[in-house]
């Protein structure tokens, strides 16, 4: 997964620009030894953050709520990451 970005992905036509449509933010970061890539959203509402803490995500290895395995949602500025081997 060497070179996976937001910016690669817009280069490469996989999307059209980096906006986000849910939260504030999001980025794409592969490891340094390639093996892994993560996604994360932030700037999440309860709601939405709550979604995802439920929701099965087969195609990640890790899903990290608020920097945490077990963490849970709460006001309006929260964290989703997914990883992925």
């Amino acid at each position: 997964y060497d070179d996976v970005s937001i910016t690669q992905l817009i280069a490469d036509g996989v999307l059209q620009n980096n906006k986000t449509t849910i939260g504030t933010d999001w980025t794409i970061t592969s490891s340094d030894s390639g093996t892994t890539f993560s996604i994360e959203v932030s700037g999440l509402s309860k709601d939405d953050c709550d979604y995802f803490a439920i929701k099965k995500a087969d195609w990640a290895q890790k899903k990290l709520i608020n920097g945490s395995t077990s963490g849970t949602c709460n006001g309006s500025s929260n964290k989703v990451k997914f990883v992925v081997q």
